[in-house]
C-alpha cells in the first residue's frame, strides 16, 4: 500500500499533489483546516483520500490524528511526509509587525518541525524490514536561496528551511529516511493571493511606494509565466518514486534569469541591479 501525508491540501501544489497521488493508487491523508472542505474534497476525491482536520501550528491538533493513519495504513509505514501548507507575508521589513514576522516563521517553519517530529514513527521501518521507510518532502522556495525585497518575512522562512531541511537529511540517514527540499519558482498557487495586502498598502505612502508598484508589476508579470502546480505534483511523485533522489529540486518557469545569472552574479551586484530596476538605489 502506497500512501502519503501532505499538509495544505485545500489550495495550490498540495491540492495538485493530493490529485496526482491519488491517480497513481496511493492513499492520501491530506491535512485541512475546516471540516467542510474535509467533506467537500472527501465527496470530490473518493474514498482513497482521508482528510485530516489540524492546524500545523497546533501539536495537539495534529497528534489528534496520528491513530487514524495507523489505522488505515495497518501499522505499514507511510510512504512519504509532504509538508506544503505555507503562508506568505510581504511588505517592507522597516514596517512589518514582530507578530507578523513570529506567525511567519511559526507557519512556515515550526509547522514543518511540528509535523516531522510528531509524524516521524509513523516513516519508521525496522532493520532488515521487507519496506522502505518513507521520504519526506519539504516544499521551500527558490526564495530560499536568493531572496527579494519586500519579501522578507518570506524568504526569512524558506532560508530557515533549507537550513532545518539540511540538518535533518543528515539526522535521518540513522533511520534510513530520506530528506529532499522541492524549491519551486513562480507557481500558479492561492498562497500569493493570501497576502496581506492591507499591509503593504499602507506602506504605499512611504519611501518604498514606487519601488513596491513595480516589484508587484515584476510579481504579476511573473504569474503569467508560471508553472502550474500540476507540474510540481509530478516532480513530487518522481521523488518518491525515486528510490535515489537527489537532496535538493529547484523548478523554475525562466531558469536563466530567475535561478542562473542571480546565483552566478556577485551579490553585492545583483543587489545593486535589483535596486536599480526598483529604484531603491539612493539617489
Amino acid at each position: 500500500m502506497k500512501s502519503a501525508i501532505i499538509t495544505g491540501v485545500s489550495t495550490g501544489i498540495g491540492r495538485a499533489t493530493c490529485q496526482f497521488l491519488l491517480t497513481e493508487n496511493y492513499t492520501v491523508f491530506g491535512s485541512i483546516r475546516s471540516a467542510e472542505d474535509g467533506e467537500y474534497l472527501r465527496n470530490t476525491l473518493g474514498e482513497k483520500f482521508v482528510p485530516l482536520l489540524f492546524d500545523v501550528t497546533n501539536r495537539k491538533e495534529i497528534s489528534s490524528t496520528v491513530q487514524t493513519i495507523r489505522h488505515h495504513t495497518n501499522g505499514q509505514a507511510v510512504t512519504a511526509l509532504i509538508n506544503n501548507a505555507g503562508i506568505a507575508v510581504g511588505g517592507p521589513l522597516e514596517y512589518i509587525e514582530p507578530h507578523q514576522m513570529h506567525h511567519q516563521f511559526k507557519v512556515n517553519v515550526m509547522g514543518v518541525l511540528n509535523c516531522i517530529q510528531i509524524f516521524l514513527p509513523l516513516l519508521k521501518t525496522e532493520p532488515g524490514s521487507l519496506h522502505q521507510p518513507g521520504k519526506i518532502i519539504n516544499i521551500g522556495s527558490i526564495a530560499g536561496q536568493i531572496a527579494s525585497p519586500f519579501m522578507g518575512p518570506y524568504c526569512a522562512s524558506k532560508h530557515a528551511l533549507e537550513g532545518l531541511t539540511s540538518s535533518l537529511r543528515q539526522e535521518l540517514k540513522v533511520y534510513g529516511i530520506n530528506v529532499v527540499l522541492v524549491g519551486p519558482g513562480p507557481t500558479r498557487s492561492e498562497i500569493w493571493n493570501k497576502i496581506d495586502h492591507a499591509k503593504i498598502e499602507d506602506s504605499a505612502e512611504t519611501i518604498y511606494g514606487k519601488p513596491m508598484e513595480k516589484f508587484q508589476e515584476l510579481i504579476t508579470g511573473a504569474v503569467r509565466t508560471a508553472y502550474p502546480s500540476t507540474k510540481i505534483a509530478r516532480l513530487i511523485h518522481n521523488i518518491i518514486e525515486n528510490k535515489w533522489p537527489r537532496s535538493r529540486y529547484y523548478l523554475t518557469p525562466n531558469p536563466i534569469t530567475s535561478w542562473f545569472i542571480p546565483r552566478l552574479l556577485p551579490e553585492r551586484f545583483l543587489h545593486y541591479i535589483v535596486a536599480l530596476i526598483l529604484g531603491l538605489n539612493r539617489k
